[in-house]
């Protein structure tokens, strides 16, 4: 994916007022060399979202809301990496900016709604990394009631490696165009790949940034980050796990 083309889409992160304001940051260049592939037959994996609706017995119940406590739709995905850090974006983390007036939201074995207070926010210096670390005040170890959270592992190098055009993919997290607080699984087909950039059909909206990114084996390989309005007919983009992300997640995890 381009720079200058990077630069003209609706970046999905925090709904920062009630008119849906969405951050106006964009990356503008690539943390790996390019090497593009797309897609040059018709798509055969249909794009579709699919509420999960108990949350708690899910085995993504480790990706959580990052929520603003000052604006209630303030908020993004993020999903957790060890017991007191998860994973989002940079765009994330930057545009909630003080760690005490946000929150991790998530749920306890019942399901009700748990708030985690946050120690403090992390983001690369370098903009085009669009990755950013939540660290908590306490592990969720701490606490027998959310013993459950699935904990998600990023996949091997080899493994992200191996990504191509054509995969299925699936991005699991709380867009903003649904009911507040309500997780969505997102499936569709990576279309392009350019360097570790990736365009995929897999529908998301403003709140999913930060959702991970599944190939079909279930294999964390990636970050949402943007898309498009266009929801009818969906382009989604993200971010795969090259060695300059895994070497800024290593330092902070």
């Amino acid at each position: 994916m381009k720079p200058n083309r990077f630069c003209q889409l609706a970046l999905v992160g925090l709904l920062v007022s009630s008119s849906g304001l969405s951050l106006t940051g964009c990356s503008t260049s690539q943390t790996t060399a390019p090497s593009t592939q797309q897609a040059k037959t018709k798509e055969t994996t249909k794009s579709h979202r699919e509420q999960i609706k108990d949350i708690a017995t899910s085995s993504y119940n480790g990706i959580a809301l990052i929520q603003s406590i000052e604006n209630a739709k303030g908020h993004g995905t993020g999903v957790f990496i060890s017991p007191d850090t998860l994973l989002t974006n940079r765009h994330v983390v930057t545009g909630l900016a003080k760690a005490d007036t946000a929150v991790v939201r998530t749920v306890d074995q019942q399901g009700k709604q748990v708030d985690l207070p946050i120690k403090e926010f992390i983001a690369p210096e370098d903009e085009s990394m669009d990755i950013g670390i939540v660290k908590l005040q306490k592990p969720i170890t701490s606490n027998k009631e959310l013993s459950h959270l699935t904990i998600q592992k990023i996949a091997s190098l080899d493994t992200t490696d191996k990504t191509k055009v054509s995969d299925f993919i699936r991005a699991v997290g709380y867009p903003g165009d649904k009911e507040h607080g309500t997780l969505w699984d997102s499936q569709g087909m990576i279309k392009e790949i350019d360097g570790n950039f990736l365009t995929y059909t897999a529908p998301i909206a403003s709140g999913s940034s930060g959702s991970p990114l599944f190939n079909k084996n279930g294999d964390m390989i990636g970050i949402a980050n943007a898309s498009t309005d266009d929801l009818e007919n969906p382009t989604s983009f993200g971010l795969l796990f090259d060695k300059s992300i895994r070497a800024f997640i290593a330092k902070h995890q």
